[in-house]
């Protein structure tokens, strides 16, 4: 409808305004449904698979959107390690956990990107620098709808904030779906590690 408006009366800020809120409510549906499928382990197709490469593949690309926003990201990504999972809900739970740690890291911050074996399980964590946040646990952020307090928040460098609180959330359900777990803290204040075990 919106574009048929602007077919007759030429675009306006108004149009603009009705598309852009018509993607931002087609990805939150998205998302909503995607993580309903993972709670009731719709379409999760478990196979065996290079977590490493996998991992490697989709958080690779942030080191230059962090250049670009004048941050530092660090990888250290473990070769070889396989793991029998439903590949596509991993690089996703891979891609929301580098986003997060970009966005709502502190300006001119660092993020750190790791995976590794830990005896039996296997280790993914993200760690960022914040300008302030509670120390301990903050195991409150993967609640659907919950976006924490405003260092979480705050997306990096644009001034806008960042989506409805659900990725996270659709995080944590990846990791259950999996057997895993997910966790959230602050030991210094400074900043963020989200650890994901599997």
């Amino acid at each position: 409808n919106a574009e048929v408006l602007e077919l007759e009366g030429g675009e306006s800020r108004w149009t603009e305004s009705i598309k852009n809120q018509v993607e931002r409510l087609t990805a939150l549906t998205d998302d909503l449904v995607a993580l309903s499928r993972l709670e009731e382990a719709v379409d999760v197709v478990m196979i065996d698979f290079s977590l490493s490469d996998a991992i490697y593949d989709e958080v690779a690309p942030f080191e230059e959107v962090a250049a670009r926003s004048g941050k530092r990201l660090t990888l250290d990504i473990e070769p070889s390690i396989s793991f029998r999972g439903d590949e596509r809900s991993i690089r996703r739970l891979a891609v929301i956990l580098a986003d997060n740690a970009l966005k709502h890291s502190s300006e001119g911050g660092e993020i750190s990107i790791s995976l590794s074996r830990v005896g039996k399980s296997i280790r993914l964590e993200t760690c960022n620098t914040v300008e302030a946040t509670e120390v301990g646990s903050l195991d409150y952020i993967f609640e659907r709808f919950r976006r924490g307090d405003e260092s979480r928040a705050r997306s990096g460098g644009d001034g806008q904030r960042g989506g409805y609180g659900i990725g996270l959330s659709i995080a944590r359900a990846v990791a259950i779906a999996h057997k895993g777990k997910i966790s959230a803290r602050s030991d210094d204040g400074r900043s963020v590690r989200v650890t994901v075990t599997l």
